[in-house]
């Protein structure tokens, strides 16, 4: 792994983590920028390439490979949730899905 792949993920990290504690919606597609895994991951899931594409062209403020593919995730305003999950592909399954944003809680 090239050492300055290495370091621009972890910088990427570090502004992911500053863009969603700053509600920095503008920073969050080159905050989930990746150069380690997603580009070799992609070339064998071009579909999911395809719907990463589908969701960004439709106003998705990020997307990216999820897991170890071939999902794909991405962050979207809730209001352009419907819209952006109808411009994907009809190959697969969409599930829309809000973020807790009060964490796990004991009753």
């Amino acid at each position: 792994m090239p050492f300055d792949d290495a370091v621009f993920n972890i910088g990427r990290t570090a502004l992911l983590v500053a863009a969603l504690s700053a509600g920095a919606v503008d920073a969050m597609r080159v905050a989930t920028e990746d150069r380690l895994h997603q580009d070799r991951r992609l070339a064998r899931a071009r579909g999911t390439r395809v719907a990463i594409d589908a969701m960004l062209d439709a106003g998705a403020f990020a997307a990216w490979l999820s897991g170890s593919g071939p999902s794909a995730a991405a962050f979207v305003d809730r209001a352009d949730a419907e819209m952006i999950a109808a411009a994907l592909p009809r190959v697969g399954r969409t599930l829309v899905v809000d973020i807790d944003d009060e964490g796990a809680v004991i009753t």
